[in-house]
């Protein structure tokens, strides 16, 4: 899949110069070779690059294969070429071992090395072209691949020798990224596939007529961009039945490689039908088979063995989020509104560049994904509000939870009455906890069964800590005040929600909820290969490839979210587009364990 186009500036001769007409005279033949003044040969080479790309197009779900869903043209700061490195070996005969190009034998000597900078060659958003530059070593009635990366800098390669030094490259950082201006820049990108045609050194070379071949590069990153689709709806509807609000607030990609997992420089696939291995082609094509799903794998550094929680960002590495470390995971830095991303007349939001991430099945602990957080707003509010689920019913405090639950036991828990009439634990034994119905949403009576053990039943009360108010406050951390709910009172932020969870309560602090999409590279339209149903087996469906812009449009919420990252989805067109970009696909946030209702 790619985006630049490296070519020449220069056209190359088609033939060679004249017949050797002198052949049959006794003078003495010229040699053709150009020289340095230290007698070393060279030939002219002029260098060019274009990335102009195809419009971009829609599609309901992300087709696999090279092409993807279409093309769409980078940013300014990701088409911008700062400097280029050039790598020349000498063509092989094909015939010899089938392998031509990049994959030829990893011991091919690299003859030459030339480094270009941004001063060598003039810039535009859509071409540079360089100055004609003289290349040592090559020799004239020669071919030569070539091999390119760009933007890795005036060091990269100096020691390379060999072929292998390329096919083999892994590299950490894929583009560059100023924190304190927020701007992205210089992103790393390496040949897509071998030059075409063959850089052919002829015995005219000169300043005036440089050899030329044209190069496609391609990023080595990727791209998740997210935005709400045109027929967008804020209505989460239990049947007919409007039930909440929602508006998206931000999102976090989730299990993405970290600053110092490696990727390949060079693209890797396997063969066709032929599993997931490591007998790769390197700069390889993604294949289809006839129904047009994905029949073979791009494989990264980690292919030989199974990714573990080191390898992945800590902070939003999927299994790590629990109810215990919501400090760690629940930062407004990490759920991101997004940059703006204008493409034709749409407006896209940038969530991040993840790195390559390819793995045999998708997995809920590998594969990358996106949690969005939403504010819900209840039918009769303005605004979002705390509020909590319970057995698939909303209810705006924990006090109607409890009234809804168990209707004679709540007048005992707020009959200040009753309450005078209990003196001992015997009395708060009989009179009233063996009148509460077991199952609570909050653990109240559960409280007051650990407060009596081991107590006599003469033993004098003490009411306070006994008391509905108490308990909430002190032990849930929580408060309710003329309807209007406070969580987390005089604690950590997600303490109250911790602590209900264990009731099977959901508590949704100002109305904040999360919904999780797994990311798709290539639907193989098998809903039991879905990472819903469990670790996705389609080849290619969970997956990050290099170079492509991963697009999901979102068309509404079919119920409200998790109150912590979990299970909960939503309705999503997705796209996966060559920087080509896989074609966006619509998401529809949804819990499938939900029901509607409430009071």
């Amino acid at each position: 899949m790619n985006t630049y186009i490296l070519y020449a500036k220069a056209t190359l001769a088609a033939l060679l110069a004249a017949p050797l007409l002198w052949a049959c005279s006794e003078e003495e033949v010229p040699d053709p070779q150009l020289y340095t003044p230290e007698g070393v040969p060279f030939a002219y080479v002029s260098i060019g690059f274009s990335t102009g790309m195809n419009p971009v197009t829609k599609a309901e779900t992300p087709t696999g294969g090279e092409g993807g869903d279409g093309d769409e043209k980078g940013q300014v700061y990701e088409n911008q070429i700062n400097n280029i490195h050039l790598f020349f070996y000498n063509i092989k005969d094909p015939t010899k071992d089938g392998e031509v190009g990049v994959n030829m034998h990893h011991d091919t000597t690299i003859v030459a090395h030339k480094y270009l900078t941004i001063g060598e060659f003039e810039y535009s958003d859509t071409q540079a072209t360089t100055d004609v530059i003289p290349v040592e070593n090559l020799l004239v009635g020669n071919a030569y691949h070539v091999l390119a990366v760009v933007n890795a800098g005036e060091n990269y390669g100096k020691d390379f020798a060999k072929l292998r030094n390329l096919q083999e490259a892994t590299v950490t950082t894929l583009y560059t990224y100023d924190e304190q201006n927020k701007k992205y820049s210089n992103f790393l990108m390496s040949s897509e596939r071998d030059e075409d045609p063959r850089l052919t050194i002829y015995a005219n070379n000169s300043e005036g007529n440089p050899a030329s071949t044209e190069i496609y590069v391609e990023r080595v990153t990727a791209r998740v961009d997210y935005r709400l689709a045109d027929d967008f709806s804020e209505e989460i509807k239990s049947g007919k039945d409007v039930i909440a609000t929602a508006e998206i607030t931000g999102a976090m990609l989730v299990n993405t490689l970290n600053s110092d997992a490696t990727s390949y420089l060079l693209k890797r696939v396997t063969k066709e039908n032929a599993g997931f291995n490591t007998d790769v082609i390197f700069l390889g094509d993604e294949k289809l088979s006839d129904d047009k799903t994905a029949s073979n794998y791009v494989i990264d550094p980690y292919a030989g063995k199974t990714k573990s929680e080191s390898d992945f960002e800590s902070a939003t590495y999927f299994p790590s989020i629990d109810y215990d470390n919501a400090s760690d995971w629940e930062k407004d830095d990490l759920f991101i509104k997004g940059d703006e991303i204008t493409v034709g007349s749409e407006t896209w939001n940038r969530i991040g560049y993840p790195k390559e991430n390819v793995n045999q099945n998708g997995s809920k602990d590998r594969s990358t994904g996106v949690v969005f957080r939403a504010e819900i707003t209840l039918p009769d509010a303005t605004a979002p509000a705390t509020f909590f689920m319970w057995n698939g019913s909303i209810y705006k405090t924990l006090e109607k939870a409890m009234e809804a639950f168990d209707p004679n036991g709540w007048k005992l828990v707020t009959s200040a009455t009753y309450w005078n009439e209990i003196n001992t634990y015997g009395d708060l034994k009989t009179k009233f906890i063996d009148r509460l119905k077991s199952g609570d949403p909050t653990g109240y009576k559960v409280y007051l069964l650990k407060q009596v053990e081991g107590k006599g039943d003469e033993e004098s009360v003490d009411k306070n800590s006994l008391s509905w108010t108490y308990y909430m406050e002190y032990i849930n951390h929580y408060k309710s005040t003329d309807g209007v709910v406070t969580v987390d009172v005089n604690t950590n932020a997600g303490t109250t929600r911790r602590l209900l969870h264990a009731y099977n309560v959901g508590t949704y602090k100002e109305g904040v909820c999360y919904y999780t999409y797994w990311i798709k590279h290539a639907n193989d339209q098998k809903p039991e290969n879905d990472l819903e149903n469990g670790d996705g087996s389609g080849v290619m469906e969970y997956a990050i490839v290099r170079n492509n812009v991963y697009k999901l449009s979102v068309k509404g919420m079919g119920s409200i979210g998790g109150d912590i990252p979990g299970d909960e989805s939503l309705m999503i067109n997705f796209s996966v587009k060559d920087w080509t970009l896989l074609e966006a696909e619509d998401i529809e946030l949804t819990d499938n364990t939900q029901e509607g209702g409430g009071v």
